[in-house]
């Protein structure tokens, strides 16, 4: 990044997530080296996102400094049971996906898009 010339904004895209995020996916075993990548984070304040997968649902969570965001599914969403006393369970449901646009004024905006299933748009004014 520094030797990139400087501190541009930077993205960082993973598939697993660096920390655990309330669902087994991420909280049994955990991610090898998650202290390590955290140093490096914490030491760039230009780091502005770091994209993820894996776990099937959209969450967002403050680390070391930066904002890490997991992406929904393209196809089945992991149930949420924060006591972690049921067993992993999912449902199908349509694919969504995460937009990112850096604007000209250089922040980054991301958009949940769920895929189908919304109907024709309507103008404000037809309410």
């Amino acid at each position: 990044m520094m030797a990139q010339g400087g501190l541009r904004p930077t993205v960082i895209f993973m598939h697993h997530p660096p920390l655990k995020c309330g669902v087994p996916e991420t909280g049994e075993g955990g991610f090898a080296g998650a202290d390590m990548l955290g140093d490096i984070v914490a030491d760039y304040p230009n780091i502005e996102r770091i994209l993820c997968g894996h776990i099937h649902l959209l969450t967002h969570v403050r680390w070391r400094g930066t904002v890490v965001s997991t992406a929904p599914s393209m196809g089945m969403q992991l149930t949420l049971d924060l006591t972690w006393t049921a067993p992993p369970r999912f449902l199908l449901t349509g694919p969504a996906y995460l937009l990112h646009h850096w604007t000209p004024e250089n922040m980054l905006i991301t958009h949940a898009v769920q895929v189908g299933g919304y109907g024709e748009a309507h103008d404000f004014t037809q309410i």
